[in-house]
C-alpha cells in the first residue's frame, strides 16, 4: 500500500477559559474551541470512548462526523506501563515494565525527574536514569448488527526522553474482520504554561492483520502532558457467518532513534500491527521499545 502523511491541521492555543457548561436547554457544554454541544451530542461523543479531554479539544470536522452516533463500549482494557531509560556505561538502554494502577499513579507522584539531558548519553552520565510514564487504553465500540469501531488512546503523563516518529496499532483478527474505513488520528499536547497543540499529521497502514500509524512527537522539554488516539470501523468478512468472540489489540512502541516514514524500505514498510501486537523488523527493532499490549475483548453475538 502506497504510504501518504496525513495532513488535516497543526493547531495550537493558549487556554484562557476552561470549557464551559451552560445553563440552557440547547447548548450543555461549550469546548476549548468554541463548539457548543447538546447534552445528547456530548453523551454521543462519551459513548464513543471519546475522553472529557478529547472532547473538551475536539475540532468541528471529528465533533460533525461522530455527533449524532450513539454507541456501547462492549470491550475495554487499560495497560499502565513505566519506560525507565539508564545509561550503562555511556549507553542509553531503554525498558518499559508493566505497572498496576495503584504502582502508575504512585510512581507518577514520585517519578525521578532528569538529572541528565534525556538526550546525550556519555560515561559522565553512567548510572542516572529518568522514567516515562504511558497508559494505552483500547475499546471496542458498538453501534448496531453491523457496526463496530476499535478505538486506541495512549497518555504520556510524564514524558519519555526521546522525540522521534513512535508508532500506535490495533491488530485484528484476520480471518474473521476487516478494516472499513481510513485510519482517524490525533495528538495533543499540553505545556507546562498551559498552552494547548495538536495535530493530526500521520503515516497511516491498513492490512488484514490491522492497522497503524506512525507520528512524530512534538517538543517534549516543557509539556505537562501528551496524548494521541486513532480508530477505525471493522466489518465481518463474507462467510464467516455469526462471531462469537473479537479482540482489539492496541500496543504502542516508542522510538529511541530517527527513522525517516517515508525512506524507501523504511520503518513505515517494515512494521506491522498484528493480533500479537506490533511487529518491526531488523534493524529497525533494536531501537523501538514495544510496550505491553491492552487487548481490548466482546463476547456476545454478532
Amino acid at each position: 500500500m502506497k504510504k501518504f502523511l496525513y495532513t488535516v491541521g497543526l493547531a495550537t492555543v493558549i487556554l484562557l477559559n476552561a470549557a464551559v457548561v451552560r445553563a440552557s436547554n440547547d447548548v450543555y457544554y461549550t469546548n476549548l474551541n468554541g463548539i457548543e454541544m447538546t447534552q445528547t451530542e456530548y453523551d454521543n461523543l462519551v459513548s464513543q470512548a471519546f475522553t472529557e479531554d478529547q472532547i473538551a479539544r475536539m475540532d468541528e470536522y471529528e465533533f460533525n462526523d461522530r455527533k449524532d452516533s450513539h454507541g456501547t463500549i462492549v470491550g475495554e482494557n487499560t495497560q499502565y506501563i513505566r519506560i525507565r531509560t539508564t545509561i550503562i556505561n555511556g549507553i542509553k538502554y531503554t525498558v518499559s515494565t508493566p505497572l498496576s494502577e495503584l504502582q502508575y499513579n504512585q510512581g507518577v507522584l514520585q517519578a525521578q525527574q532528569p538529572t541528565y539531558s534525556p538526550n546525550v548519553s556519555g560515561n559522565y552520565y553512567d548510572g542516572y536514569f529518568y522514567d516515562g510514564y504511558l497508559n494505552l487504553a483500547t475499546h471496542i465500540i458498538n453501534f448496531d448488527d453491523y457496526t463496530f469501531i476499535y478505538k486506541l488512546d495512549s497518555y504520556w503523563d510524564i514524558m519519555p526522553t526521546d522525540q522521534y516518529n513512535d508508532i500506535m496499532g490495533i491488530g485484528i483478527d484476520s480471518s474473521k474482520i476487516h478494516i472499513a474505513s481510513l485510519i482517524a488520528f490525533r495528538e495533543d499536547w499540553q505545556t507546562t504554561s498551559d498552552v494547548f497543540g495538536y495535530t493530526t499529521d500521520h503515516w497511516p497502514k491498513i492490512e488484514s492483520t490491522g492497522g497503524s500509524v506512525i507520528y512524530e512527537l512534538p517538543d517534549l522539554s516543557n509539556l505537562k502532558n501528551l496524548s494521541s488516539y486513532m480508530y477505525f470501523f471493522i466489518a465481518k468478512n463474507q462467510n464467516v457467518g455469526t462471531l462469537s468472540y473479537i479482540s482489539a489489540v492496541g500496543n504502542y512502541a516508542h522510538a529511541t532513534a530517527y527513522y525517516d516514514p517515508d525512506a524507501t524500505n523504511g520503518i513505515y514498510d517494515n512494521h506491522q500491527a498484528t493480533i500479537g501486537g506490533l511487529y518491526i523488523g531488523s534493524p529497525y527493532a533494536s531501537h523501538y521499545n514495544i510496550v505491553s499490549l491492552a487487548t481490548a475483548e466482546f463476547v456476545g453475538t454478532w
